[in-house]
């Protein structure tokens, strides 16, 4: 049933605001048509008043919102030949797009798509009453997304498994986040946690069993050195094979839980002395005139 109200006054938003307090609902819940604009006459007197039609439908389901809206909205992207299928599930609609070109309403990983549906769902219940969750998809992108990452995620845990080492994903929005740590969970040996703040906040997968350090020391003392007549040269000897060892390798150390990164300087760096790491780190630097 249309319910409507016609309110005049000195201005436009004036009239808006009388009609829309007489209807009981917000600008945003309304729709407006300006019978008449304000006229000044001489002196900048007023002559005639704003006279304006404010109107609802009332009764209007939230599907219909929301399929209107997302009509304008694809509209708004260049995409007019599309077509909407609608299946209500047990806890929410889903609004499945078919049609040409639908790789602008889908976006860079869904984040188009993910704006959509995050639009369509306030507008949709900006009225009041039971919330209506609402899921769009096109192309069956959200089914296809969803197996991916779950490939993702088993394939991460492996290596972190074999390694002993978390890994960082790429930034997720909590709907995929949420799909990694559930896959995750089903994985013995491995654990999942978010870090950062979006829209930059990622999942890090971890060992629960991280690998311990592999060096040891000598036996012996404290010092790593063992007693006896033999003390002496065996203290040289230590030492020189740590000094050979310190001269072509870092030392051995536990290996960090901290998510893997590769810094190529400073591997680079660390395999080079330092006349060398001159050299090749600058010797190709030239300057023009």
């Amino acid at each position: 049933m249309l319910q409507e109200s016609i309110m005049t006054a000195d201005t436009v938003e004036q009239a808006i605001a009388m009609a829309c307090e007489e209807l009981g609902k917000s600008v945003d819940e309304v729709q407006t048509e300006v019978l008449e604009a304000p006229k000044k006459g001489l002196f900048g007197k007023l002559k005639n008043q704003a006279k304006v039609r404010v109107f609802y439908e009332e009764g209007v389901s939230k599907l219909a919102v929301a399929q209107k809206y997302l009509t304008d909205a694809l509209h708004g992207l260049g995409l007019t030949n599309i077509q909407q299928t609608v299946t209500e599930e047990e806890n929410y609609i889903r609004i499945s797009l078919e049609g040409e070109n639908l790789g602008v309403a889908i976006g860079r990983r869904g984040e188009t798509l993910d704006a959509l549906q995050y639009l369509v769902s306030l507008v949709a219940n900006r009225s009041g009453g039971d919330y209506a969750r609402i899921v769009i998809d096109s192309g069956n992108f959200r089914e296809k997304r969803e197996e991916t990452l779950r490939e993702l995620a088993k394939k991460i845990a492996a290596q972190v498994l074999r390694s002993g080492r978390s890994s960082a994903l790429e930034p997720m929005n909590p709907y995929e986040r949420r799909i990694i740590h559930a896959t995750v969970s089903e994985i013995d040996g491995v654990y999942s946690k978010s870090v950062g703040d979006d829209p930059n906040r990622r999942v890090i997968i971890a060992s629960e069993n991280p690998k311990k350090s592999s060096y040891r020391k000598p036996s012996g003392n404290k010092n790593g050195n063992r007693g006896g007549r033999n003390g002496n040269r065996d203290r040289r000897d230590n030492r020189e094979r740590r000094n050979r060892y310190d001269s072509n390798y870092e030392a051995a150390r536990p290996i960090s839980t901290s998510p893997a990164t590769y810094d190529f300087e400073k591997e680079f760096l660390r395999s080079e002395s330092t006349a060398e790491k001159e050299v090749k780190l600058y010797s190709k630097i030239e300057t023009e005139e």
